[in-house]
């Protein structure tokens, strides 16, 4: 009777032991979920000093100190977590990954196996499990994994093609190699991956007929797959050269023509035309982007910018409107943004004034901080003799971000001329054009372009330096980059400063 006294005063205990183990596991996932991963690790500490061989805190626990850059122990409380649970798929398939990742491929198989057992419909498991033994050159182990796989799903091109790498390699053996493929096709008369790899190893060992054999076979089963996987492995293998300019893109284009709406091609046809400024060949690829993807903006950035390149601003601002109308939810405020601003350059181009100050105003909603944008909204403004106090903290906002870039020093500087604050202008103006520069120097500065040069002499001859106001006009001049003002020729002539 004491004795079934004493059993009924434990349990109570016991169930409190594990309320508070709950509790305190509870409050360790919380914190985990919340980020605050000190205070997790040291809640699932807690839950071990309650229970030391508690599965969930281990694994948990295991998983924060990997987190933490305490790989050993994090892999070795993982392990124990797997091994006390073997039953619990979820940990020996993480376990199994993790020592993966860290080519701890012995330690993984103990845990891939066990996977394998817990989960028989996982063929991924299996697959890799065959490879790891055939790497380690248990090829008999590995061909019995692989004849369960295809016992329970069927020949497979994957399954094959590991058996052909067994057969060929390990066991010298190129008649039962090519055998895995050609019993494939013969069980899957139709599928024309099967048939191109089939092709395709008999091509690498130089079995040319037998190769085009396949081919054919494949074309006939479905002509416009097999040309498109065929095209593909042409232009990876052109791809992989140095140089394969031409040779790639007229591959690139076939497929096109095959599948008109392959976005990666696409891609690349872009890059290369426009490194190669062929914008006529650029807007092509770009058009069929905005028609097939109209929501993704991307296409109508592209083309935009090809059409102010060709000075076609008026197209460039309706794409830039159909782009921006059209665009998916998901598209990138920062996109969104440059879109806006490249309307914005758009419409001052054609002298649209009140629509480029309001794009300029929808770039900056988008991104506040796009200095591109407000260094063109100062200086446009300041072209315009407009709001030029609020030019003047655009521009000083840019300088802030970028306080030696000398397109916003020159915009800045201009801004000032403009307020008539002289001096202030050729403080700022000189760290762009310096008058100590020669004459050669300046002209073979990038950034010293017509209109910066003209800008610099004007400065100077507000400020009396009427020489150095004539050495720059004249060196923008010479410039000859079609940015100066028509007044510019006038100034030289004429040797004086000229507003209208």
């Amino acid at each position: 009777m004491k004795r079934l006294l004493f059993l009924v005063l434990l349990l109570p205990l016991a169930l409190m032991a594990d309320v508070r183990y709950d509790y305190y596991f509870q409050e360790a996932t919380s914190k985990r979920l919340a980020g605050k991963i000190d205070e997790a690790v040291a809640l699932y500490e807690h839950c071990l000093r309650l229970d030391g061989r508690r599965p969930e805190a281990l694994f948990e626990l295991g998983r924060l100190q990997i987190a933490l850059k305490e790989d050993s122990l994090g892999i070795e409380m993982m392990r124990q977590a797997a091994d006390v649970d073997s039953l619990n798929a979820n940990y020996q398939e993480n376990v199994a990954a993790v020592m993966l990742r860290r080519m701890m491929n012995d330690e993984a198989v103990v845990y891939m196996e066990r996977l394998s057992r817990l989960r028989p419909n996982r063929s991924e498991v299996k697959m890799q499990l065959a490879k790891h033994y055939s790497n380690i050159g248990n090829w008999e182990r590995a061909l019995e994994i692989l004849d369960a796989i295809e016992k329970r799903e069927g020949r497979t091109v994957e399954t094959a093609g590991e058996k052909f790498s067994i057969y060929m390699v390990d066991c010298k053996d190129s008649v039962r190699a090519f055998q895995q493929f050609e019993e494939l096709c013969k069980e899957r008369p139709y599928d024309v991956m099967a048939l191109i790899q089939c092709g395709r190893l008999y091509q690498y060992y130089g079995d040319t007929l037998r190769a085009n054999q396949f081919f054919d076979e494949a074309r006939r089963v479905g002509p416009t797959e097999t040309e498109l996987v065929l095209l593909r492995s042409e232009a990876v293998s052109l791809l992989q050269r140095e140089a394969p300019g031409e040779e790639v893109v007229t591959v690139l284009k076939k497929i096109l023509e095959l599948q008109p709406d392959d976005e990666n091609v696409m891609g690349y046809l872009m890059e290369y035309y426009g490194k190669k400024e062929d914008y006529g060949q650029l807007e092509e690829i770009c058009r069929r982007g905005v028609n097939l993807y109209p929501e993704n903006l991307g296409y109508s950035y592209f083309l935009g910018i090809t059409l102010m390149q060709q000075k076609r601003f008026e197209n460039a601002i309706e794409v830039f409107r159909k782009g921006l109308e059209k665009r998916g939810e998901g598209t990138r405020p920062s996109l969104i943004s440059e879109v806006w601003g490249l309307r914005g350059d758009a419409c001052h181009e054609v002298g649209r004034y009140d629509e480029a100050f309001a794009a300029f105003d929808s770039a900056l909603v988008y991104n506040k901080d796009n200095v591109a944008y407000l260094n063109n909204y100062a200086y446009y403004l300041s072209l315009r003799g407009e709001r030029l106090d609020e030019a003047a903290k655009m521009s000083r906002r840019t300088l802030k971000a970028a306080p030696d870039n000398p397109v916003y020093l020159d915009t800045y500087a201009w801004i000032l001329f403009i307020k008539k604050d002289y001096f202030r202008a050729r403080d700022v103006m000189n760290r762009v054009v310096s008058p100590d520069s020669s004459d050669v120097a300046l002209l073979n500065d990038k950034y010293c372009m017509s209109n910066v040069l003209e800008h610099a002499g004007d400065i100077a001859w507000h400020i009396g330096e009427k020489e150095e106001a004539l050495r720059f006009w004249r060196l923008a001049l010479r410039r000859d980059d079609k940015t100066g003002t028509p007044l510019l020729p006038k100034k030289v002539r004429k040797k004086k400063y000229y507003a209208k």
